[in-house]
């Protein structure tokens, strides 16, 4: 049937006055339906069923029968509070202060003389679970007039689905059972139904775009990496190839070595006699592309040796026919440091600039910051050069615009950049040559208060660039530059220490081409540099870029009394490169790749456990365990994925990429857990300094989070199917950083599961609530975290054992009950006594910071002073910590670990998984996350850490609300941990 109509009955609404600004408003609730969370509009109630659906086409609904019910008397319906961030003095997010919610109240909503939402039943989304389509229907069975004050309920409702016409079983390839069907069919209102329109996972139209060819990918012969960090020329020699595991490169006729980068050969110029063997002197040259990355500073060059003939640069002559068209060269030098990492500057999804900065200016704090810029021996002529600077806004207030930044070269003021908001902005200054000094130049930015309204002023350093003249000097006995322009045009470049001079046209920098017919000759010894040509201010027919440092990235002192000269007859851009052979860069070390083959469609996985090499003996250890308790197991070194999907340079997308690739085309059944083992943090270059160790498995960061934009979101790594935010794996990490945690962690998966401590332990589950009232009676608006524990208790089994440990500092709560305390301290106590009694589950419902529980820090664990973890002694008597709160399941800072990291990394105890939150969030998402996992549990019988999650997310997604909580919730732990409930 291409139709199915559902009922909803709607229970008795239950009406409640609340105070909010001073103003007395009604709430209307129905039993486990949710409130509407749009700020300042009205909050109704609303459900939300979720249904199969087809692959490809539209649905619709609509309401073919209802019984309405108006409701005596005039209303104020209660608007819906916003939550917002905190900012400190200086203009960031304060992070344990976390979010506050304020009053909200849009007047144009509430002057509307018509029922909201217009809608009583709507398709509001779609994602793919796994190969199943399914819609997100919202019901909406209360209705408020806000200028007549009425409100109708509509007691019952049938909804009618309406499928495209064209749905069939046309797509299925098979209904085989999936690891997530107790989460569908508990879930999906017409579950036998799509059991039809299951679509096929390879060349699954419906993923986002496949990760592109990068590696090779040939393991029948062997493959060199090094990795380089300039643009520009290098050579490798026999001293280059010493070493038993680079034999076969030392070994090979030259002929036959081969140069490749993104699976594609660059041509290379061997300098030699070129017969059967490499020899000393002799070279092979290749030009280096690096492209830039916000993950990596160096690109990875490969080489290898073939069965034919590498690959070779052709030639074109280029002797001079006639005078140096110019004695001058037109540079541009790019300036830029990553210093200071802002995940929420700018904000929004799909940044063009990575959010990293070099300076920070304040009117209030740092009102000046001077950078230096080091240029190589400039003309000395008179002319315009130019500086071009780039900023960004930090703060936004009333007045525009509220940013005026005095920019000055070596003290003299060239202009003002004046904006408005957080937004970058640049701007092009024209800079007089006598401003300029060969060596170093120092660029001032000057914050100037005089904007009116402004208080304070604060933006930040991006970069800046330098164009201007330099002598056409070699520096290192090398020299890169580009050309624009057409004609025949005659080049010198100077300071040279030998004769034997190398150019090469990089202009396609895939394919470089050598010239010939180069004339090197002698200069006298002391004689100045030859005089520049007369040139007028505005700019000659072509014009120079020099691009410094392309070659090695060093610029050392200009010396020597040779010159080389060439000619071209150019149509457009062209750059060159030159050097001596001595002046080119060796590589950096060279090592030999151990060959993978994670595309091959043969491979098949239930459990795909990606580690970094240095906890390779904790992957196998784990894997074994796995495989032994009836998992197919796939161990990847991480590096091999970077091989084969990001050209050997460390990039979270290409593990996205991988896990796509594997979810996609390997053996049926797909993969089911995704395993990282190693810690990552956001400092992906180690810009910073701050970081205690490499990004073993980095984060992937995604501006996910609506007030702080980008954090960490290991769910982008899983959610692979359907271009949506669900998960299809269940997905974990463990955050080590040493061999010894590695150890440490896998070892208390392992005890967990196959040696728990006798007793009654593992019965028992603590919930641990902040106070939703301050000890004066004020309410706190984020939320009733103990009404939301309470509800959550009842999807608990009635043979569970519940402790409750509520921080409750207000008077007249106090009705006798052991569970409440009324200080931080005693709380803190009472929690930790739970712990080391042992639980299955522990649960925090409030609010939370990257190291604490509650404002009033009931729980602590910073790595310099106060560590409440340090006290937690339950030895075996782990439970798994839910933590329904703010920030507490961060891992990715460099400096420190979050809460949840610290109790899943305690040797004495803790925890042995921790479900929490690496970004904001909101009480009522977090709620439907809690009952989501334990309804998973207990009702759909999942007996793993991972799939309860998926089920979490599941009701998270299904309710329509707070959907960021998605991508930023994320488990510590192992997605395939089997919970140890009793009698298990």
């Amino acid at each position: 049937s291409n139709e199915l109509v559902f009922e909803v009955t709607v229970p008795t609404p239950e009406i409640s006055d609340v105070a909010l600004d001073g103003q007395t408003f009604q709430l209307v609730n129905l039993p486990d339906f949710v409130l509407s969370d749009q700020p300042g509009y009205p909050q109704l109630p609303q459900t939300a069923v979720t249904v199969g659906i087809p692959a490809e086409g539209d649905i619709s609904v609509r309401v073919v029968a209802s019984e309405v019910e108006t409701l005596p008397g005039s209303y104020r319906i209660a608007p819906a509070g916003e939550s917002v961030a905190h900012y400190d003095e200086t203009g960031q997010i304060d992070l344990e202060a976390g979010l506050q919610t304020r009053f909200a109240y849009d007047d144009s909503v509430y002057s509307q003389d018509s029922f909201l939402p217009a809608e009583v039943a709507t398709v509001e989304d779609t994602a793919f679970i796994r190969n199943q389509r399914v819609a997100r229907v919202v019901i909406h069975p209360v209705q408020y007039n806000p200028a007549s004050g009425e409100v109708q309920v509509y007691r019952s409702l049938q909804v009618a689905v309406t499928f495209p016409a064209t749905a069939s079983a046309a797509q299925q390839t098979s209904a085989l059972p999936d690891t997530l069907d107790p989460i569908l069919s508990a879930s999906l209102l017409n579950y036998e139904q799509a059991l039809a329109w299951r679509t096929s996972r390879t060349g699954d139209l419906y993923a986002p775009e496949t990760a592109p060819l990068a590696f090779p990918g040939d393991t029948l012969r062997p493959w060199f990496k090094t990795s380089l960090r300039f643009s520009g020329l290098y050579k490798v020699t026999r001293a280059d190839l010493q070493g038993a595991d680079l034999a076969p490169l030392a070994s090979a006729p030259p002929a036959r070595l081969q140069v490749w980068k993104d699976g594609q050969q660059i041509p290379a110029h061997f300098i030699g006699d070129n017969d059967a063997s490499f020899e000393d002197g002799e070279a092979l040259v290749f030009y280096a592309d690096i492209a830039p990355s916000i993950y990596s500073d160096n690109d990875i060059y490969w080489l290898t040796v073939g069965d034919t003939a590498g690959m070779r640069m052709t030639t074109v002559n280029a002797t001079p026919a006639g005078a140096v068209t110019d004695n001058w060269l037109p540079a541009s030098m790019h300036f830029e440091q990553d210093l200071t990492y802002l995940h929420d500057l700018p904000f929004g999804g799909n940044s063009p600039y990575p959010r990293w900065y070099w300076s920070k200016l304040s009117s209030l704090f740092t009102p000046s910051v001077t950078e230096y810029a080091a240029l190589p021996t400039v003309a000395s002529s008179s002319y315009t050069a130019s500086l071009t600077v780039r900023m960004m806004g930090g703060t936004d207030v009333a007045a525009s615009p509220d940013h005026h930044v005095r920019v000055q070269v070596n003290g003299q003021t060239v202009g003002d950049l004046i904006w408005d908001g957080k937004v970058g902005y640049q701007q092009q200054f024209n800079v007089p040559s006598s401003a300029l000094r060969s060596g170093q130049n120092a660029i001032t930015l000057q914050a100037i208060s005089d904007l009116p309204g402004v208080v304070i002023d604060e933006s930040y350093l991006d970069w800046f660039d330098l164009a201007f003249r330099q002598q056409p000097n070699a520096s290192g006995d090398r020299l890169s530059f580009s050309v624009d322009g057409a004609g025949r045009r005659e080049f010198v470049v100077r300071k040279l220490t030998g004769q034997d001079a190398l150019v090469y046209d990089v202009s396609n920098p895939a394919a470089p081409v050598q010239l010939t017919g180069v004339q090197v000759t002698t200069t006298e010894a002391g004689v100045p540099d030859s005089p520049e040509t007369a040139a007028a201010p505005a700019a000659p027919e072509s014009t120079f870029r020099s691009f410094l440092p392309l070659i090695g990235g060093e610029t050392p002192a200009a010396a020597g009394n040779y010159q080389a000269r060439f000619g071209r007859n150019i149509n457009g851009t062209t750059s060159y490169a030159l050097a001596r052979l001595s002046g080119i860069n060796r590589v950096q070390p060279i090592t030999r790749d151990i060959g993978s083959n994670l595309r091959a469609t043969t491979n098949r996985a239930d459990y795909l456990l990606v580690y970094h090499a240095d906890f390779k003996a904790a992957a196998q250890q784990l894997a074994a365990y796995r495989r032994a308790n009836g998992l197919s197991v796939a161990e990847i070194d991480v590096q091999d994925i970077y091989d084969e999907f990001s050209n050997g340079r460390m990039s979270p997308v290409a593990i996205q990429s991988f896990v796509r690739q594997a979810y996609s085309t390997w053996q049926s059944p797909a993969p089911t857990y995704l395993m990282l083992l190693g810690d990552g943090h956001f400092d992906y270059r180690m810009n910073t300094g701050l970081a205690n160790y490499p990004n073993f498995i980095p984060p992937f960061l995604d501006c996910v989070d609506p007030w702080l934009c980008e954090v960490a979101t290991d769910n982008a790594y899983v959610a692979v199917s359907g271009n949506d935010s669900f998960p299809d794996l269940a997905g974990g990490r463990l955050p080590v950083n040493t061999p010894a945690e590695a150890s440490r962690m896998v070892n208390k998966i392992i005890s967990y599961e196959t040696a728990p401590p006798s007793g009654s332990w593992r019965s028992g589950l603590i919930f641990v609530a902040d106070n939703s009232r301050a000890a004066d009676g004020t309410p706190d608006l984020a939320g009733d975290f103990e009404a939301i524990s309470e509800a959550t208790i009842t999807h608990i089994p009635a043979q569970y054992s519940v402790r409750r440990v509520y921080y409750d500092p207000y008077p007249a709560d106090d009705t006798g009950e052991s569970f409440r305390h009324r200080t931080p301290a005693s709380t803190t106590t009472a929690i930790i006594n739970e712990v080391n009694a042992g639980a299955l589950f522990l649960n925090y419902i409030g609010h939370a910071s990257n190291t604490t529980w509650a404002h009033e820090v009931i729980l602590q664990a910073r790595e310099i002073g106060r560590n409440d973890v340090t006290l937690m002694s339950n030895g075996g008597k782990l439970p798994i910590s839910l933590d329904m709160a703010c920030l507490s399941g961060n891992f990715a800072d460099p400096q420190f670990h979050g809460i949840e990291a610290k109790m899943l990394n305690w040797d004495a105890g803790g925890t042995v998984a921790g479900w929490g939150a690496t970004g904001f969030g909101v009480a009522t998402g977090h709620d439907r996350l809690h009952r989501g996992f334990y309804d998973g549990v207990f009702q759909a019988g999942l007996r793993t850490v991972g799939l309860a999650t998926i089920a979490g997310k599941q009701q998270l997604w299904a309710s329509g609300i707070s959907q960021d909580l998605l991508s930023t919730f994320g488990l510590l732990g192992d997605p395939a941990l089997k919970i140890s409930l009793p009698g298990s």
